[in-house]
């Protein structure tokens, strides 16, 4: 399909060439040389224009290109603010679980036999306590 057939199309696949002239009559660009040229004219001369004085009541135009986002500091700052925040309790979390983790695997490594019986029994050395492991029931 044309690009021209498509822009002309409306629902169920129908056209409406009178529409199409209307709406490209309505918004299309000014023919007129003077137009373009009094645009022309109007953004260079606001563009190089130098801010009013203060207090003439007129908008002044900046000198610095970033002086119209001197507004935006304190949004700036919100956002900061919390991505540190967020950075903070993902590195706490993250640290608190790597604890976690190896606390459980510290608990749930079994000892050696003899580690455990002498682990398990006060007051003797580990050979006794072996030797009770062995002997006992």
């Amino acid at each position: 399909m044309r690009r021209h057939d498509r822009d002309n199309m409306l629902p169920f696949g129908r056209r409406d060439d009178e529409l199409t002239r209307v709406l490209r009559e309505e918004y299309g660009a000014p023919s007129d040389r003077a137009y373009w040229d009094s645009l022309e004219a109007r953004v260079l001369a606001r563009t190089l224009a130098r801010p009013a004085a203060a207090g003439a009541g007129a908008a002044a135009l900046t000198d610095e290109w970033w002086e119209p986002f001197a507004g935006w500091v304190r949004a700036g700052l919100v956002a900061a603010c919390a991505a540190v925040l967020t950075a903070a309790a993902a590195l706490a979390y993250t640290r608190s679980a790597e604890a976690r983790l190896a606390y459980e695997s510290v608990l749930e490594t079994p000892l050696p036999l003899p580690s455990q019986v002498a682990a398990s029994t006060p007051g003797l050395s580990a050979r006794e306590a072996t030797l009770r492991y062995v002997i006992g029931p």
